[in-house]
C-alpha cells in the first residue's frame, strides 16, 4: 500500500484544498487518530457513510480522504473496493486528476501505474486504457519518465509518510537518492528485508544500499535520516581534444642573468617547423556513461563536445583528416580561444629597418637582425622579433612580440600585440598587448594589457608612467624620488565589463543576421526547388554571407568566452613588490587607491584584501 505524497501537490488548485490537505498530514504525521480528526471535521458524514453499508476497510479510506479535506464523494462509490478507492484518494492526496483511472474495471495494478505516472507528470492516456495489461503500462509509464526526466531531471522530489509502518522517505528533486527515516515513536523493530521490500513498493529499486540499511534498522539510528539508495549519475563523455606535436608553451621564460637582469636574446619565441611536419592529431569526443534513477528509469548521458576543425595559415588536413600538417617552412603558433593553427612563413631582414627603407607589412612572422629606427611602421600576422633596439617606431603583431635589445620610444614609440610583449627594457613608449608584457624595467612607459606586467629580476624597477593590468602587477621596486609620478592600476573591472557588453552586441547582432540569412536561404531554396536553386546567383551569395557570418559569430563567441575568462581572472587581481615603493607612487586595485607618499617597502595587495602586507609609511 503506497503512502501519503506531501510535496506533489498541485498548487493551481484551490488554496482552501490545499491548507485543509496540509493540516490532515501534520495530523497523521504527529500520530494523531483519523477517526478523532473525522469527529472533529464532519463526522456527520462519515456516519452517513457509515450508513450505505460501507465495509470497515471502505470506511477507512473514507474516514482517510475527510481528515484530509479530500472530495470523498469521488471515490466513496459501492463500484470500488477498499484497494481501489485507496488508489483515487492517493491521487487526490498527490493533486493529480484521476479521472484517468476512475473506472472501476481497471484493476488494482493499472489504477496504481496510471496514478504513478500522473504524479511523475507524464501524459498517461496512451496506456490508461482497459486493454492494457498492468505490466504492459508499467513499461509504457518507464519510457515516457524516461523521456520527461531527459528534458528537465527536476522537480520529483517527494515525502512520503508510510501508512503501514509510519516510516517516513524522501526522495530528491533529481530522483538520484531516496532517504528514511525511523521515528522513535514507532514501537516496533524492522528487518533490512522488509525495508528493502517497503522501498520497492514505493518504485526504488536501484542502487539500494544494504550497509546503509542495516544501519537503519538499529535502535540508536531512531529519528535519524539515512541515505537508502543512491542511482547512478550520469558521466558525460570527455571532450574532443587537440595533441599538439610541437612545443606550445613558447615563448619560454628567460633566463637570468649573474648581475640579476633577465636575457631576453636567450627566449625562444616560437617553434620552427618542416612542410609535411604533424602539428596536431585530434582525438574525437567520447561517449558518456548512462546513468539509472533510484527506480531504475535509464538516464542518457551527453556525449563529449567536439571541438571545431582548426582553421589556420600554412597547414592542410592529413590524409585520415584528424592529423594536420605544415604546408611550408616556418614559426608555427596555435591559439586555443579560436582554434587557429597558424605556420607563419618568416621574413628576415638582414640589417636595419629605418624611415629611408620603407615600412614592413607581411602575412607571416618577420625576424629583424638589425634594428628598428625611428618613424619606421612594421605590421605582421605572425611574431615580430627584433634582435637589435626599437626607437620610435610603430610595431603591430598578430601573435607575440620580442625585443631583445629593448625600446627607447622616445614618446611616441608604439607596440601593439595580440599576444605577449617582451623586451629588455622599455622607454617611453606605449606598449599595448592581450598577452602579458614582460621587461627588466620600464621608464614612463604606458602600458595597457588584459593579462600581467610583469618587470623580472632582481633589479626589476618601474618608474614613472602609468601602467594598466587587468589580473596583475609585479616587480621589485617601483618608482624613484624626485621623479614623475609613477601610477598603477590593476582589476579595472569597468573597462572588462565594457568590453564583454561590447561583445554581447555584437554577438546578438550576429545571431541575427545569421537567423535572418538562414531564412532567406529557405525561402530560396522554396522557390526555386532544391535542383534549380543550386544554379541561383543570388542562393549563392547568401549562403557565402550565411558562412560568414557563421564564422564572425563562432569568432565573437570565443572571444566572449576569452574575456568572461579574463574577467574572473580581474577578479583576483594584485600588485605584488618586493622592494621598495618610492613617494608618489599610486595604486588603485579594482577602483580602490592606495597612495604612498613617503614610500614603503615590501607590499602584496590583492582584490579581495587591499593591504592584506603593508610595512611601512602608508597615507
Amino acid at each position: 500500500m503506497d503512502g501519503f505524497d506531501l510535496f506533489s501537490l498541485d498548487f493551481t488548485s484551490d488554496i482552501e484544498d490545499i491548507l485543509n490537505s496540509i493540516d490532515g498530514l501534520v495530523n497523521m504525521e504527529d500520530g494523531g487518530d483519523p477517526s478523532e480528526t473525522a469527529q472533529k471535521r464532519g463526522a456527520g458524514r462519515l456516519e452517513d457513510y457509515q450508513k450505505q453499508g460501507f465495509s470497515e476497510p471502505q470506511l477507512k479510506e473514507i474516514s482517510l480522504g475527510l481528515s484530509a479535506g479530500l472530495p470523498v464523494e469521488v471515490y466513496a462509490k459501492e463500484c470500488y473496493n477498499w484497494k481501489q478507492m485507496s488508489e483515487i484518494r492517493r491521487g487526490l492526496l498527490a493533486g493529480v486528476d484521476t479521472e484517468a483511472y476512475e473506472n472501476p474495471l481497471f484493476t488494482l495494478d493499472q489504477m496504481r501505474e496510471i496514478r504513478r505516472g500522473l504524479m511523475d507528470g507524464i501524459d498517461v492516456s496512451g496506456y490508461a486504457r482497459l486493454i492494457v495489461a498492468a505490466t504492459d503500462m508499467r513499461r509504457e509509464r518507464y519510457r515516457l519518465t524516461a523521456e520527461a526526466y531527459a528534458k528537465n531531471p527536476s522537480g520529483y522530489g517527494r515525502q512520503i509518510c508510510d501508512e503501514d509502518t509510519g516510516i517516513q522517505i524522501r526522495i530528491s528533486d533529481n530522483y538520484m537518492e531516496a532517504y528514511v527515516t525511523i521515528p522513535k515513536r514507532v514501537q516496533r523493530r524492522f528487518t533490512p528485508g522488509e525495508i528493502e521490500k517497503l522501498l520497492r513498493r514505493y518504485d526504488i529499486n536501484t542502487g539500494i544500499l544494504k550497509d546503509n540499511i542495516q544501519i537503519l534498522v538499529t535502535d540508536y539510528a531512531r529519528d535519524r535520516e539515512i541515505l537508502v539508495a543512491q542511482g547512478e549519475v550520469p558521466q558525460t563523455g570527455r571532450d574532443g581534444w587537440y595533441d599538439l606535436r610541437f612545443n606550445c608553451s613558447l615563448p619560454e621564460n628567460p633566463r637570468t642573468l649573474p648581475d640579476g637582469r633577465v636575457d631576453y636574446h636567450s627566449v625562444k619565441v616560437a617553434e620552427s617547423v618542416e612542410p609535411g611536419q604533424e602539428l596536431a592529431k585530434y582525438h574525437p569526443a567520447e561517449r558518456g556513461k548512462r546513468g539509472r534513477t533510484i527506480s531504475g528509469i535509464p538516464v542518457d548521458a551527453d556525449s563529449g563536445r567536439d571541438l571545431p576543425v582548426l582553421s589556420g595559415n600554412g597547414i592542410h588536413r592529413g590524409s585520415r583528416q584528424d592529423s594536420y600538417l605544415a604546408s611550408v617552412k616556418g614559426f608555427v603558433s596555435y591559439n586555443p580561444h579560436n582554434y587557429r593553427l597558424d605556420v607563419w612563413n618568416v621574413y628576415v631582414v638582414e640589417g636595419d629597418v629605418n624611415r629611408y627603407n620603407g615600412n614592413l607589412i607581411y602575412d607571416g612572422t618577420i625576424y629583424i637582425k638589425g634594428s628598428v629606427g625611428e618613424n619606421a611602421h612594421i605590421r605582421a600576422k605572425g611574431d615580430i622579433i627584433v634582435d637589435g633596439y626599437v626607437e620610435g617606431a610603430r610595431l603591430e603583431s598578430g601573435h607575440n612580440i620580442l625585443i631583445r635589445g629593448g625600446v627607447n620610444g622616445n614618446g611616441k614609440g608604439e607596440i601593439v600585440a595580440e599576444g605577449k610583449v617582451m623586451g629588455t627594457f622599455f622607454e617611453s613608449a606605449i606598449v599595448k598587448a592581450k598577452g602579458s608584457v614582460e621587461s627588466n624595467y620600464f621608464l614612463n612607459c604606458r602600458v595597457e594589457t588584459e593579462d600581467r606586467v610583469i618587470a623580472k629580476g632582481k633589479q626589476s624597477r618601474i618608474l614613472g608612467g602609468k601602467t594598466v593590468a587587468l589580473i596583475g602587477i609585479e616587480s621589485t621596486s617601483i618608482g624613484h624620488y624626485g621623479k614623475n609620478r609613477t601610477c598603477l592600476d590593476v582589476g579595472d573591472m569597468y573597462h572588462i565589463d565594457e568590453k564583454i557588453r561590447e561583445c554581447m552586441r555584437q554577438r546578438e547582432k550576429a545571431e541575427s543576421e545569421v537567423s535572418q540569412l538562414e531564412a532567406g536561404r529557405h525561402k530560396l531554396r522554396s522557390m526555386f526547388g532544391h535542383e534549380e536553386v543550386e544554379t541561383n546567383a543570388l542562393f549563392h551569395k547568401t549562403c557565402v554571407a550565411l558562412s560568414q557570418k557563421e564564422e564572425e559569430l563562432r569568432h565573437l563567441e570565443h572571444e566572449s568566452e576569452r574575456l568572461e575568462g579574463v574577467r574572473r581572472k580581474a577578479a583576483r587581481c594584485y600588485v605584488k613588490v618586493t622592494g621598495a615603493i618610492d613617494p608618489d607612487v599610486v595604486i588603485r586595485v579594482n577602483g580602490k587607491v592606495a597612495q604612498f607618499r613617503h614610500g614603503t617597502q615590501g607590499v602584496y595587495i590583492t582584490a579581495a584584501h587591499r593591504d592584506e602586507k603593508h610595512k611601512g609609511d602608508n597615507s
